[in-house]
């Protein structure tokens, strides 16, 4: 059966902004759930150089940090990362719903054409 996924996209900056990607999200999610940056890294399937480069790249883009990591403490999310997983997590609730309607159609539309 044919299948389509709709997605949003999030870019931020000035003239050329970055895209934020599905892998920093579910880093976020991970940091959020697990206190742990290598767990969260583990679980988004990167490597923990990886992410703590992400988190680095994320924080000189934004001109602050996403996560704090202290050694012995582990890594918690700063208010910046907290209110941008909240967004996205509000953002989803609120237009998953409508972008899956939208899927559905794209399918019947490539299925009426015979695809």
């Amino acid at each position: 059966m044919l299948r389509v996924d709709l997605e949003l996209a999030w870019r931020v900056g000035g003239r050329e902004p970055a895209r934020f990607d599905a892998v920093l999200f579910a880093l976020l999610e991970g940091i959020a759930d697990r206190g742990s940056l290598r767990t969260a890294a583990t679980r988004a399937g990167m490597s923990y150089r990886h992410a703590w480069g992400l988190l680095a790249s994320w924080a000189e883009t934004l001109g602050r940090p996403l996560a704090t990591l202290e050694r012995g403490r582990g890594t918690q999310l700063t208010a910046l990362g907290i209110g941008l997983l909240k967004s996205r997590r509000e953002i989803e609730a609120r237009l998953g719903p409508e972008l899956a309607r939208a899927a559905a159609d794209v399918v019947a539309s490539l299925v009426q054409a015979g695809c």
